[in-house]
């Protein structure tokens, strides 16, 4: 009963007191979390430390058009200046553990520390088709067919940059990879933060950063497991290691596009970005590895100064990119433009018990996501769910 008061105080209370604070202060609380040995709710805690107000509305229906698109089974949003000739693009896949499907706060906060800040970009986010009732390679799909429909809107890839978070980085390097095995139109450049890209979880940093992280660590039972707990996207996977889960463990990423990479020194997930950083440095690449120090999962999000400083590198990298000359796609090129992946998999009894053992009734939780989709303004996405 007392930790479940500590927690109602942290999660409830706190986030009203920070709404008045400065970016300092907030990371001196967000720092102070990792001392809490329960799991911290990353959607409240974002929520709470990042604003977002009416006049941002009213400028962007000014200036900007907001257009829904479908390639596929993927709903696009596309938010173009108006009377402008931008030919060059940012496309998001959002994190959320492959579960939570990205929500208008998230969005809005990409648009107003991003977007607004690029010179002659437009901005393009894939309502991704996460969890439980989705499996790989569901949301690679949805992000390879909203590449597609970009270069069918105008875009040419020498001028698309894609940007993910957490499970949104693995989404976008695995999606790389693809392309880049099949000779098919590589984006300019790829900017993520806090990626996750080793589903084994056996990098180092797992454990080693086990109680500094305030949102993935301080767990009693092993990391892995409460990973996979909550990530259950690849949990039909047999081989964790293959570089389209584990990108990690690609071995060959000649000809990948620059990339940028965010992370934090208390992160478990830190060493996904050292380790895919080693790796592009090894195949020639352009890579930009910046570790910040004491900062957590996707810190960017929680607007603290640093977070501001790291989203104005984020912003002047991809407004400094050089221009790459243009790539032709014809027809039967962009026809190939589809993530085409299959794996041995589990059966679904297996998959089954595995669920069970991590103590979650599978059944419930696609009920409970079907429940909530349907009072959202996605029901949309429940005629793509699969059982």
């Amino acid at each position: 009963m007392q930790n479940k008061l500590i927690k109602f105080i942290v999660l409830i209370f706190i986030p009203f007191l920070l709404g008045a604070r400065t970016p300092s202060f907030k990371e001196k609380i967000i720092n102070w979390s990792k001392y809490i040995t329960w799991n911290v709710d990353r959607t409240k805690l974002y929520e709470a430390f990042t604003t977002v107000n009416t006049n941002l509305y009213d400028y962007l229906s000014t200036n900007y058009v907001q257009k829904i698109y479908q390639e596929g089974n993927s709903r696009v949003e596309l938010f173009k200046k108006i009377n402008s000739n931008n030919k060059k693009l940012v496309i998001i896949a959002n994190g959320g553990s492959f579960i939570h499907y990205y929500n208008e706060h998230r969005k809005m906060f990409f648009i107003k520390n991003v977007l607004l800040k690029l010179n002659g970009y437009d901005m393009m986010f894939v309502d991704l088709r996460t969890g439980y009732a989705n499996k790989f390679p569901a949301e690679n799909e949805d992000f390879i067919y909203a590449y597609r429909l970009s270069i069918k809107l105008g875009y040419n890839p020498s001028n698309i940059v894609f940007m993910g978070d957490s499970s949104g980085g693995n989404v976008v390097v695995s999606s790389t990879i693809y392309l880049n095995d099949n000779d098919l139109p590589m984006p300019r450049a790829l900017v993520l933060l806090s990626p996750y890209l080793d589903v084994t979880n056996s990098v180092d940093s797992r454990n080693r950063n086990r109680f500094k992280d305030p949102l993935f660590g301080a767990f009693k039972e092993n990391i892995g497991i409460k990973i996979e707990k909550y990530m259950p996207y690849f949990i039909y996977i047999k081989d964790k290691s293959n570089r389209y889960i584990s990108p990690i463990y690609s071995n060959d990423l000649k000809n990948f596009p620059d990339t940028l990479i965010h992370v934090g020194t208390n992160e478990i997930l830190e060493d996904d970005s050292i380790v895919f950083a080693e790796k592009l440095k090894k195949s020639g690449m352009d890579v930009k590895l910046h570790d910040f120090e004491d900062q957590f999962h996707v810190f960017h999000l929680a607007e603290t100064d640093v977070s501001m400083n790291a989203l104005q590198e984020i912003v002047e990298y991809i407004n400094n990119l050089g221009n790459k000359k243009e790539v032709k796609v014809n027809k039967e090129i962009l026809g190939k433009i589809k993530f085409d992946v299959k794996l041995e998999e589990y059966t679904d009894g297996e998959v089954n018990e595995i669920f069970e053992e991590s103590g979650i009734n599978i059944e419930t939780s696609k009920y409970i996501e079907r429940k909530n989709l349907k009072k959202s303004n996605r029901n949309y996405l429940l005629k793509f769910k699969k059982s």
